[in-house]
């Protein structure tokens, strides 16, 4: 009896147990058998019918099941069903739930009884939810186009956990090669749905901008209207300009004949949905006497613009009453104007190209445009955001951007912006950690309370496998780097990465180190860390100030053995362009190598002669900044350190004539500066002459804060009487932290051979 008793009560056990698990799990394979049946009903759209297609295909793959798609009333009798789309047995089992707050591209996953409904706004929603599924649900991945993690679960189950989902954006888009043209389907599993990702019909399509952008010239070309129409044109200094200008906004029949040419375009393409109506990628608005007359009244370049784009927008409704119209807030129109607010169907894209992107956008360095963000969510309903994440100075570098994009996305989706355009490298296969860059971009675009750090992890984790960690590291040692420095990081930032420090260097050197040695024996993980190395590397190569004898010497490279396999690796992997659209010219691959052979000049151990200036001051009344303190800007293409016996501690800042711009200069952020008391600012200088009239150099004080110049000093020829060093005072100020001082070279050829920097002091008043 008290067997059968242990028997029965085990049994009940067993039951009660299985009772909970079935009512806890949603049971898709076991023992190799096929538990559920995939249904999609009668009246589906290839959309749907794509989705359950997708569904069956990633279910056999990770169960090993066939899992056939039935239509609605053809599956088998008894076993649980995944129900597939939109449909009125759909709507019945979920009851409750609103389909009209599911817009834009919305997902609904409800477990309900023994069966599961994958479903969403048309036409997308369904394949995002199926997607989220396999990806949240199951533990699928897809890192890239080509790349991607099954798992192998032969016994297969998941929580009935139900989810519905809108992302604030209704159009994500990126500019990247890897989700261009090359695999749409992984734009669909990434839901980037915007112009630049081509994804076909079946799979949802994608929003298109008519024209895109910059449609002015475009849609009134002056080759074909300007000779008979001048004034149609800006009117600039008094004349009508035709190239890389704009429209004078405020001419009647110029407008009618843009609204004629914009008409024709939607008719050839109705189901686009947007046409671009928007200012040329220049300057230059019109003057004439009307348009001003409206800039003034507005406050803004942009009073013009939005009144000219309403009422071309007034004219389309009636034809295409759903259409929207875009308009660009860039440059001279980002200021949002005074009075006139856009049109219900006029969505304003504004852009952040001036900003620093070391910082959030909300953030003191992007005061402005955070505050023509708020000014322009004050008036309009539907913002779109055109935003930029790489590099476009060199992108071979990797943007040290990490830290803003979450926080950046966040403050877009309360900024009433439903459109958002991240253009990143759109030339190179995988440069620059870009597929990381795409695929946590993707997710935070679709759900910006993810955890980006996490997301990074994740992907790294799956991407380059034990080389992962090292690799997250490494870009959060860069952000750090970034923050801490007072650095301001544009979107065009040529080889200006001078936030890193020889520690910083050093460290990063010891990550990749790791990296490549934690995958050593997978070829494939291994290839991609080289890849993404590259980065490093052309910093190494850039640094010549820099002690590089670390760079290589886990792989037994020196500095020339390491550029030649930069450049290599980059033309044999897809990954060699240099600016956006150009490939690295002979002139600039000639320099690298000279770069590369470049030899750090060793720190002064002798104590540096004082200036005559402060021959009778206090130690504490001055402060001296040496060579050793400024950044060398690109190290043998604009500067270099070299040893001078006629400098104060035998070295300088030697700046050769063949390259224009800033050369030797310094973050005063940075430095041990008393910025509380007025100094007196002095640079050290000497000049080696080619002629004797013109500008030699200017030296210039700048506020990164408010993007302004605090004041310059353009020293002439004609004043320098020797080449000996001269000390030469810009000024008396109270120094702020957010300023940085620079030395020019002259833009004109043939006026200098060479300029030294020796130093920088400044002396208390």
């Amino acid at each position: 009896m008290k067997i059968l008793v242990h028997v029965l009560s085990t049994i009940l056990i067993m039951l009660c147990t299985s009772s909970l698990l079935s009512a806890k799990e949603f049971v898709i394979a076991d023992g190799g058998k096929a538990r559920v049946s995939v249904v999609v009903y009668q009246d589906a759209t290839i959309v749907e019918q794509t989705a359950a297609k997708e569904l069956a295909s990633y279910l056999g793959q990770v169960t090993g099941v066939n899992y056939p798609v039935y239509k609605s009333g053809s599956e088998p009798v008894g076993m649980s069903r995944i129900l597939i789309g939109q449909s009125g047995e759909t709507k019945r089992l979920l009851g409750n739930i609103d389909w009209n707050k599911l817009r834009y591209d919305g997902i609904v996953i409800r477990f309900t009884g023994n069966d599961l409904v994958l479903a969403g706004d048309r036409p997308r929603g369904t394949l995002y939810a199926v997607y989220t599924f396999l990806e949240e649900y199951v533990g699928c991945r897809w890192w890239t186009g080509t790349a991607n993690y099954i798992p192998s679960k032969p016994h297969l189950s998941v929580d009935r956990r139900n989810q519905e989902h809108v992302s604030p954006f209704l159009c994500r888009d990126t500019f990247y090669k890897p989700v261009l043209n090359q695999y749409p389907e992984f734009s669909v599993k990434l839901k980037l749905n915007g112009h630049m990702e081509p994804v076909p019909e079946e799979m949802g399509g994608h929003y298109s901008i008519l024209g895109f952008v910059h449609t002015f010239y475009p849609l009134l070309p002056p080759e074909v209207y300007s000779k008979d129409h001048p004034e149609w044109y800006s009117l600039v200094n008094g004349q009508r300009m035709f190239d890389k200008a704009q429209l004078c906004l405020t001419n009647e029949d110029m407008k009618k004949e843009l609204i004629k040419n914009a008409l024709k375009w939607i008719a050839e393409n109705p189901s686009a949905g947007m046409i671009s109506i928007s200012q040329n990628d220049a300057v230059f608005p019109c003057q004439c006497e009307k348009c001003q007359a409206v800039v003034k009244e507005e406050g803004s370049e942009s009073g013009p613009l939005i009144r000219f784009v309403n009422s071309v927008a007034e004219e389309i409704e009636k034809k295409y009453p759903d259409f929207r119209i875009e308009t660009l807030a860039y440059l001279y129109t980002r200021k949002a104007p005074l009075h006139v607010k856009p049109r219900h169907n006029v969505i304003v894209r504004l852009c952040s190209i001036e900003c620093d992107f070391g910082s959030p956008l909300n953030s003191i360095s992007n005061a402005s445009f955070y505050k023509d963000l708020q000014d322009w969510k004050a008036i309009s309903k539907q913002l779109y955001v055109w935003d930029y994440v790489v590099n476009y100075g060199n992108l071979m570098l990797s943007q040290p951007n990490w830290h803003v994009l979450a926080p950046n996305i966040r403050l877009f989706a309360n900024s009433n912006v439903v459109g958002l355009f991240e253009q990143g490298d759109g030339y190179n296969n995988d440069s620059g950690f870009s597929h990381m860059k795409i695929w946590v971009m993707a997710h935070l675009m679709w759900n910006p309370k993810l955890d980006e750090q996490k997301l990074m992890r994740e992907f790294t984790n799956g991407y380059y496998g034990a080389a992962g960690s090292y690799l997250v590291n490494f870009q959060n040692l860069m952000s750090a780097a970034v923050k801490r420095s007072y650095y301001n990081l544009p979107c065009f930032n040529g080889e200006t990465f001078y936030f890193m420090t020889q520690k910083d260097m050093n460290d990063a050197t010891d990550l990749f180190d790791k990296a490549e040695a934690a995958v050593k024996e997978n070829q494939t993980y291994l290839d991609r860390v080289k890849i993404d190395r590259r980065a490093l590397d052309f910093m190494w190569l850039m640094l010549g100030t820099y002690d590089r004898s670390r760079a290589g010497k886990s792989r037994g490279m020196d500095m020339p053995a390491i550029c030649e396999d930069f450049i290599s690796r980059g033309v044999a992997t897809g990954n060699d362009f240099e600016h956006e659209g150009r490939y690295p010219q002979p002139k600039f691959l000639k320099t690298l190598r000279e770069c590369a052979k470049i030899t750090q000049i060793p720190p002064t151990t002798s104590k540096p002669k004082a200036p005559a200036e402060v021959r009778y001051l206090r130690k504490s009344d001055w402060v001296d900044l040496q060579e050793d303190k400024m950044i060398i800007y690109r190290t043998g293409f604009n500067s270099e350190v070299v040893l001078d016996p006629d400098a104060s501690d035998g070295r300088a800042g030697l700046m050769p004539a063949r390259s224009p711009g800033w050369a030797s200069w310094m973050f005063l952020g940075t430095t041990q500066l008393p910025i509380d008391k007025p100094v007196t600012v002095y640079a050290s200088i000497k000049t080696i002459k080619k002629s004797q009239k013109g500008i030699a150099f200017s030296i210039v004080l700048w506020d990164r804060k408010n993007n302004r110049e605090v004041t310059h000093r353009a020293v002439k020829l004609e004043e320098i009487p020797n080449e000996g060093y001269i000390n030469y005072s810009i000024g008396t100020f109270k120094l702020n932290p957010e300023w940085f001082l620079h030395v020019t070279m002259p833009k004109l050829e043939g006026l200098v051979k060479e300029v030294y920097v020796d130093r920088f002091f400044f002396v208390q008043k």
